[in-house]
């Protein structure tokens, strides 16, 4: 959950105690009653949209908007999540205009430039998309999201030190971040980074040391780095609990014959 979305903040408690099905199934409920508040619709269109049902999401959505008692702030957040819903469904077009009229009613909302920038990714519009992404920092210096978005830009113009430094930033602000870390990876394996791979992935194996994919590419790190034994003992440690990982076993090969 975004801690700064506070439709999200007000559904939650209710998702929490149930699930998100059970959740959606009480909120159906609340809008199909003769006393439907709004409050209600909009839970049921955040609840919709955090499990991919993005067309009924944009129905409810479209319909919120036209309450006339919302204020400029919450229209806002109520756009931002109705590009995002448009964006989901390649409906560039409408996802533009969304996103467009949440920077009307909140010029400073990083969100709506990070999905301008997204839409912009998707119509091969390189250049509005970095412009939009750079606006996002602008406003919000610490938005991970942006900055890892800048770094596949770089990445896909070739300009691998551009993408490295980007993703570097993105992870000092969110550690774990679900795109900025894998691509990163990506990157420093395809140059050959090992060093700087292994560093990274070890202060990971520090706070998970049970996860495979951690161990396994710290494995692949310390045999590129000619450290045969380590690489192996990891590797028996995921087959350990996993006797049967592929990837673990291949590698496991490769380290006998290295």
């Amino acid at each position: 959950m975004d801690s700064n979305d506070r439709w999200n903040e007000t559904a939650n408690p209710q998702i929490g105690a149930g699930g998100l099905s059970g959740a959606i199934s009480r909120f159906e409920e609340l809008v199909c009653g003769e006393s439907c508040k709004t409050q209600d619709a909009v839970n049921l269109a955040c609840a919709y949209q955090r499990v991919g049902k993005y067309g009924e999401a944009i129905d409810l959505f479209e319909q919120i908007v036209t309450v006339e008692t919302l204020i400029p702030a919450d229209l806002a957040a109520l756009y931002e999540r109705l590009g995002y819903c448009l964006l989901a469904t390649r409906d560039l077009e409408k996802a533009e205009q969304a996103l467009e009229k949440a920077i009307a009613f909140n010029e400073n909302s990083f969100r709506a430039n990070i999905g301008l920038g997204l839409c912009g990714v998707q119509s091969n519009k390189t250049a509005d998309a970095r412009a939009f992404f750079e606006k996002a920092i602008e406003i919000n210096p610490d938005c991970a999201d942006a900055y890892s978005n800048l770094a596949i830009l770089a990445w896909t113009e070739a300009s691998i030190d551009e993408a490295l430094g980007h993703f570097k930033r993105a992870l000092e602000i969110e550690p774990a971040h679900r795109d900025a870390l894998p691509n990163y990876l990506l990157i420093l394996f395809a140059v050959e980074s090992y060093d700087s791979a292994e560093a990274l992935l070890q202060c990971y194996a520090e706070a998970a040391p049970d996860n495979p994919d951690v161990a396994y590419q710290l494995a692949f790190c310390r045999l590129k780095l000619g450290r045969k034994d380590e690489a192996q003992a990891l590797l028996q440690r995921i087959l350990d609990a996993d006797p049967l990982q592929e990837d673990a076993l291949a590698l496991l090969a490769e380290c006998e014959t290295a």
